[in-house]
C-alpha cells in the first residue's frame, strides 16, 4: 500500500492568492473557522493546508448563497447565488490554468537556488585565498571579500534570470 505525500503547508499570503482574497481576510476566516494547520506564534507564521482551505472557504460561499433570504426578492436571491458559484469556479479556473502553484514545486525550485548560493558562495574562499594573503591592510581585505561576493551574487542572479525547467 502505498504511503500518500504530505500534504504542504502554505503561508497565509500564499493562501491569499490562492484562495483570491486579501491577507487580512485570512484572520477573519479563522476566527471564523477556517482550519489552521500549524498556529502562528512570535516570530513563526501560521501554516494552511490548502484543500482543507479551499473546502471550507468553498463550503462558506454556498452557505452564504444558501444562507436566509429574509426580504430578498428571488431575482436578488439567484444573483447572490450566482456571485458564489462564481467565486468557487473562479478558483478551481484558477488551479487548472496553473494559477496556482504545487507548493512541492516551490519548495523543489527554492531548494535549488538555496544550493546554487550556498555552493557559489562556498567558492568564495578558494577563489581569493591568494589575494588575501598578499593584503596587508584590512581595508583592502574588506575590499577583496565584498568584490568577491559582489562577483558571486552577479553570477547568481544570472542563474536566477534564467528559467528553471521543470525535472
Amino acid at each position: 500500500m502505498g504511503m500518500k505525500a504530505p500534504t504542504p503547508l502554505l503561508t497565509r499570503p500564499v493562501l491569499a492568492a490562492a484562495l483570491g482574497v486579501h491577507v487580512r481576510t485570512l484572520d477573519k476566516f479563522a476566527v471564523d473557522g477556517m482550519p489552521v494547520a500549524k498556529r502562528g506564534a512570535p516570530g513563526r507564521a501560521a501554516l494552511f493546508a490548502l484543500p482543507a482551505c479551499v473546502a471550507w472557504y468553498g463550503a462558506r460561499l454556498l452557505a452564504a448563497a444558501t444562507a436566509s433570504t429574509d426580504g430578498m426578492s428571488p431575482s436578488q436571491e439567484k444573483a447572490r447565488l450566482d456571485r458564489a458559484r462564481c467565486e468557487e469556479l473562479e478558483i478551481k479556473i484558477r488551479e487548472r490554468r496553473a494559477a496556482l502553484v504545487e507548493a512541492s514545486e516551490v519548495s523543489r525550485v527554492f531548494a535549488e537556488c538555496a544550493a546554487e548560493v550556498i555552493a557559489r558562495m562556498r567558492r568564495i574562499p578558494d577563489d581569493i585565498a591568494d589575494r588575501l594573503l598578499a593584503a596587508a591592510e584590512p581595508h583592502a581585505v574588506k575590499a577583496l571579500l565584498l568584490a568577491a561576493i559582489d562577483a558571486a551574487l552577479t553570477e547568481l542572479s544570472r542563474t536566477v534570470e534564467e528559467p528553471h525547467t521543470p525535472n
